[in-house]
């Protein structure tokens, strides 16, 4: 597996919501009909602050998907007046839980 990881910040509550309505209407379909990600996630790290995590099958997924993926949040990211902060790499742990 492989997985980037972003670090948003928003000048302002509304500013990141308005980020995290324009995701979940418009950017999760992009995401299924345009790249490989298999998961996306987003957490709310404080006021104005989320970190999201891209998981991609493969690193060969990743490199084919993964930079159109990081241009279209970056655009967004930016156009709610806030900065991003991209690290990529291999999932080399992976742990859960048995049921």
């Amino acid at each position: 597996m492989f997985l980037r990881i972003g670090t948003m910040r928003f000048p302002s509550q509304d500013k990141m919501d308005a980020y995290i309505a324009m995701l979940q209407t418009v950017f999760f379909k992009k995401f299924q009909e345009d790249t490989l990600m298999l998961q996306h996630l987003v957490i709310k790290t404080g006021e104005g602050k989320l970190a999201g995590y891209g998981l991609y099958k493969s690193k060969e997924d990743f490199l084919k998907t993964g930079s159109k993926t990081k241009k279209l949040l970056t655009d967004l990211v930016k156009s709610q007046g806030g900065i991003v902060e991209f690290n990529d790499g291999e999932v080399i742990v992976d742990w859960k839980r048995e049921t």
